[in-house]
């Protein structure tokens, strides 16, 4: 499943494909997906939640989840809290993230995040900046990522109102 992002849904079944592994996979909307089907257990891995960035499409991203549990199924989400500190340090500036090498062209990533107290939204900027073979800069091109700030008793108020009756906050974030 998916909010519109996997455009590639080929790389993964070679993926499955070259490990063996058999699934059938949907791509639907997170936020209204229906499957014939109940799970035992569902799996929301590395922030992927945070890519819907409606509170309402959570909500219903979380009711989907709980109408596909079956009778004492489990939902695991898997996404990073920050502390108040680090979200504050975030100022907006560019900075160096990683080189890639594609085919004969050189990309150089940049990052810049500034954290929106008042939306609690952090933007996410990514700068591409794409070089020929011979070191000449083609293109440059830019996408932004509003990426979703949700406290662990504002999650717990939405899956509560998607009809979880309990949940449990694992990791090392501390409410204090």
């Amino acid at each position: 499943l998916t909010n519109g992002q996997l455009k590639k849904p080929g790389i993964l079944k070679q993926k499955l494909k070259d490990k063996n592994l058999e699934t059938k996979l949907y791509q639907q909307n997170m936020a209204n997906f229906k499957i014939e089907k109940q799970y035992e257990l569902i799996i929301i891995p590395v922030s992927s939640f945070f890519i819907i960035n409606n509170q309402q499409e959570q909500i219903n991203c979380l009711k989907c989840c709980y109408e596909h549990l079956a009778e004492g199924g489990r939902l695991v989400l898997d996404f990073v809290v920050d502390s108040y500190d680090r979200n504050m340090k975030r100022d907006g500036e560019l900075r160096f993230f990683r080189k890639l090498e594609h085919e004969d062209k050189t990309i150089l990533v940049y990052v810049s995040n500034r954290m929106n107290t008042v939306r609690q939204i952090e933007d996410i900027i990514f700068q591409y900046q794409i070089y020929s073979s011979d070191g000449i800069l083609e293109k440059t091109l830019m996408r932004c990522l509003p990426w979703p700030s949700v406290h662990p008793y504002e999650f717990k108020r939405m899956s509560q109102i998607a009809g979880f009756s309990k949940w449990a906050l694992r990791g090392d974030y501390s409410l204090k």
